[in-house]
């Protein structure tokens, strides 16, 4: 009997000996993190980190200080030293609503907004903003973490909306062709800051006001029944989350790997004492749970750079299962894995719905095609449907924020 309780022993000492040992990083793992990095310095970021810096503050100087204190926090909210009445005034009112909720559209066309006020008392911003955009590269200067201190890109998507009301207020006085110029400079201008952007929220955070130009520029095209010159569709560099979807590997890779032996792992009522390192380890492996990771990463990269259709096609066979790890070597980490998040093909597919907007655009603009003629560059044969002066193509997700519409009337 004791030999046998001697080897049962011995055996378990060995098996806990040898779940000690972490896979190493696989090269797809490796390849993520080699995108990412906190070590380049950027204007552009700096710029627009300190964009809401008060009156007769430089944002850049303001951007390099909240940079520095969010390094040497642990909350991000402590990052920001400006409170919000010192802070650099943000536009609001009914100017600023959500298109293809209610008729904000018709009601920016309606007058009723003040814009040469807005451009007045907001004039700084816009000036900002209209700075940050001449800026020709923007790199994140931060870890990908949960903690990351993000830019106020509210503040850069309501100057850009003042843009937008500026040219509808020039439209109005009659000044067509200078309104559909600076739309369409507008939307120039825009989508080369989106292709930029190394981060998920300033990709995706940027469609919709692109999508808004569109509208807009439609709906005077569509009243006075101008021609216009083809708008590019988007490049692949333009749909290109490579960076974007590494630093979002990124927030796991940190994560998991501060989890390392952490004796508050199981976040264990202090009165019970910390968990030791050994059993941690035992149960979770910080590389392999990040190797499970890498693969889905990789899919969504591969998803971002294929054609409308091939995206549709793409997705809709996608296996959507959670990634796994084994569940012997890393119970923990296995567990961690099924927590699920929001899915990211949803975001990818924003892209690719501006795209199908983009076309549907110069088919009806540009070529000056039927609706019965048009196509819908998801692959599906049918007419798009009329709903409240918008036409919409439907696609594999749901059209957030009405990306894949195009406004035609009021």
């Amino acid at each position: 009997m004791f030999k046998v309780v001697f080897f049962v022993c011995v055996a378990l000492l060995l098996f806990c000996f040898a779940l000690q040992y972490d896979d190493e990083l696989s090269p797809e793992a490796e390849s993520l993190v080699a995108r990412f990095s906190d070590d380049q310095s950027s204007t552009a970021y700096l710029h627009l980190l300190g964009i809401s810096a008060p009156v007769g503050d430089d944002p850049v100087l303001s951007g390099e200080s909240l940079l520095k204190a969010s390094r040497s926090s642990d909350k991000p909210s402590d990052a920001y030293g400006y409170s919000d009445s010192e802070k650099l005034s943000l536009p609001s009112g009914d100017g600023f609503c959500v298109f293809g909720v209610d008729d904000c559209i018709g009601y920016l066309f309606s007058g009723s907004v003040k814009v040469i006020d807005l451009l007045d008392h907001h004039r700084v911003l816009v000036e900002r903003s209209g700075r940050f955009f001449q800026y020709d590269e923007y790199r994140t200067m931060m870890q990908p973490t949960e903690n990351e201190v993000f830019p106020e890109y509210i503040y850069l998507v309501r100057a850009q909306r003042i843009k937008i009301l500026e040219a509808i207020y020039l439209y109005k006085m009659g000044d067509v062709r200078e309104a559909i110029e600076s739309l369409v400079t507008q939307f120039s201008t825009v989508r080369r800051a989106s292709e930029r952007q190394d981060n998920l929220m300033g990709k995706v955070v940027l469609l919709p006001t692109l999508s808004d130009i569109l509208d807009v520029l439609s709906i005077i095209l569509s009243e006075t029944g101008l021609h216009i010159e083809e708008i590019p569709r988007l490049s692949v560099p333009e749909k290109d989350f490579g960076t974007v979807f590494a630093r979002e590997f990124g927030v796991s890779y940190y994560g998991f790997s501060r989890l390392d032996k952490a004796p508050n792992f199981f976040e264990v009522d202090e009165k019970f004492g910390n968990a030791p390192a050994w059993l941690v380890r035992t149960l979770f492996k910080p590389n392999m749970t990040i190797n499970a990771l890498a693969p889905y990463y990789l899919m969504l990269e591969e998803l971002a750079v294929l054609s409308p259709a091939e995206f549709a096609r793409d997705v809709k066979n996608l296996d959507r299962g959670a990634p796994s790890t084994s569940v012997i070597r890393n119970l923990a980490g296995n567990a961690l894995l099924r927590v699920e998040g929001p899915p990211l093909e949803e975001y990818v597919a924003m892209t690719h719905d501006l795209d199908v907007k983009i076309a549907m655009f110069n088919q009806i603009h540009h070529s000056k095609l039927d609706v019965r003629s048009l196509i819908n560059l998801y692959g599906e044969s049918e007419f798009p449907a009329l709903e409240n002066g918008r036409l919409c193509f439907s696609g594999p997700f749901e059209a957030k924020y009405s990306i894949r519409c195009l406004a035609v009337q009021l």
